[in-house]
């Protein structure tokens, strides 16, 4: 696999999901098993996203039924200005039903704020609704 050679890249991606009904403003949720959160601000303002491990995952839950975002991120330095894509699966109460590419280049004037520093890369976004019944969304990276 092509990606195997690029563990840094794998080892340093960072997630954001939202959920957002159909009346309301987007929530954020914390994953049951996430490491600490990341801080990752650009010129916007402060977003909080969650480390997100080569060969690990992060186990959401998502009681249905239930829109979802999911926003995507990559911890980048100054020399990444082009990448290799990382394809994230997406599974619904542990059945795959999607898979998430981060491919985008660096975000201009973002940062992230902890020990292992860098700059976000520009937002990969997906969309979709739990249907009634669904429990958990677990989003795991490859090894």
């Amino acid at each position: 696999m092509k990606l195997m050679r690029h563990p840094r890249v794998l080892a340093s991606t960072l997630l954001c999901l939202c959920l957002a009904g159909p009346a309301e403003a987007a929530t954020e949720v914390a994953p049951d098993n996430s490491y600490q959160p990341v801080l990752v601000s650009w010129e916007e303002g402060d977003s909080v996203y969650y480390a997100l491990a080569a060969g690990d995952a992060l186990d959401y839950p998502a009681e249905g039924p239930v829109s979802l975002t999911v926003e995507v991120r990559r911890r980048l330095t100054a020399a990444d200005r082009t990448v290799e894509p990382v394809e994230i699966a997406c599974l619904g109460d542990g059945v795959q039903f999607m898979t998430l590419t981060a491919n985008k280049g660096v975000e201009l004037g973002g940062s992230i704020f902890d020990a292992g520093g860098g700059m976000p890369s520009e937002a990969d976004i997906a969309h979709f609704d739990v249907p009634a019944g669904g429990k958990r969304l677990t989003l795991r990276s490859p090894k």
